[in-house]
């Protein structure tokens, strides 16, 4: 298998001028097994041939080894903005391992989308069984498969033969100093910086490991991202105001929450539900999130393992010995627990009790992560 990456193909045309199609949904927004899904790009706007030809593959797999599952389409037109919904299939596992590739047969470049979840036909969904890319990069990732390998279609053919070129893995300049080519807008306190090529947005976000929101906070605002200047330098790595009292001092990516519940926040970014926890003070935070404040969705590989847990007070019957996460109940019933902590309900009910589901008591604590 070609040796291709992500970051590899997209950093590999940053110091040569190419036409490309920018893949801007979804951008790791959870999709559902049986249900309708929505895929949508940017046009091409350096050729009006290059992407004429446009297919789109549901891919899973780490950086370096990416597996076809299935050809969602062919014949697009990447030369314009567009979009394209198809029923997603029923895979195993409903993680946040799949991804959707964009090629032609008139260019060398590929393009992707960013890693997404596919949740089971009731929302279920397990965090990616590895945590970090075969070299190192903290880039959660697993290879996913299709229920019914059969349904499958195979990648297009393309009778057109071009040459592609060994991608590079350079990462683009950065630094911690203050350049003097500071672009307009860069908040006080930014702690690394990235001089602009001709990259866009989700690319930058994507290589920084940060999120799109984030980069667009620390350099002006939502307008950034349409007028980015190459050789200006942007922020790429800041701390907000607003970061929650529990989070890690080494954080390295910020979220404002808004709504969303652990186990949403943990999808959206690619991690796990205990990542979140030891990130932001411990199990209690999933309890307690609070609107318009930042939690740490990103971290060094050193800081992922959670504090020691306490054995709370008011424990519900039945709970088991050595239990390391506990919730306390408010009005949610057991599927909705499971799918917060990224567990099943065989698994609470293993750890809580045969029929607990039953007798939900709320003010009780019970145990979401056994021994």
């Amino acid at each position: 298998m070609r040796a291709a990456m992500f970051l590899g193909v997209l950093l590999a045309s940053i110091y040569q001028v190419r036409a490309v199609v920018f893949p801007n949904f979804p951008a790791g927004d959870i999709q559902t097994a049986g249900k309708t899904c929505h895929i949508a790009w940017g046009g091409d706007t350096a050729s009006t041939t290059a992407w004429k030809d446009m297919s789109i593959e549901f891919m899973t797999g780490d950086n370096f080894n990416m597996v076809h599952l299935t050809t969602v389409t062919t014949g697009r037109d990447g030369t314009v903005a567009g979009s394209f919904d198809w029923v997603c299939p029923q895979v195993t596992p409903n993680a946040a391992i799949y991804f959707y590739q964009f090629r032609s047969p008139n260019t060398p470049d590929y393009a992707w989308t960013t890693r997404f979840p596919v949740a089971s036909s009731s929302g279920q969904i397990t965090s990616p069984p590895n945590s970090t890319q075969p070299d190192g990069a903290q880039i959660p990732w697993g290879t996913g498969a299709l229920v019914d390998p059969s349904s499958g279609t195979p990648p297009p053919v393309f009778t057109t033969t071009t040459t592609t070129s060994t991608p590079t893995t350079t990462q683009p300049p950065t630094s911690t100093a203050t350049p003097t080519n500071v672009a307009p807008g860069v908040v006080a306190g930014c702690t690394n910086f990235f001089t602009e090529t001709n990259l866009l947005c989700y690319q930058i976000a994507s290589t920084f490991s940060i999120t799109v929101e984030n980069f667009e906070t620390w350099n002006g605002g939502t307008g950034v991202c349409n007028a980015l200047q190459s050789g200006l330098a942007y922020c790429v790595g800041s701390k907000p105001s607003n970061i929650a009292p529990g989070a890690i001092a080494t954080c390295t990516s910020y979220f404002t929450e808004t709504t969303l519940l652990c186990y949403e926040i943990a999808a959206k970014f690619g991690i796990t539900v205990a990542q979140f926890e030891a990130w932001n003070g411990g199990a209690s935070v999933c309890n307690v999130l609070q609107t318009g404040v930042s939690y740490c969705v990103a971290a060094p590989a050193t800081t992922t393992t959670a504090p020691p847990v306490a054995t709370p007070t008011n424990v519900a019957t039945g709970v088991i010995s050595g239990c390391t996460n506990f919730f306390t109940e408010t009005t949610l019933l057991c599927y909705e627990i499971a799918a917060n902590y990224g567990i099943t309900v065989d698994q609470f009910e293993s750890w809580n009790g045969a029929g607990v589901c039953n007798v939900l008591v709320t003010g009780k604590a019970y145990c979401v992560a056994g021994p």
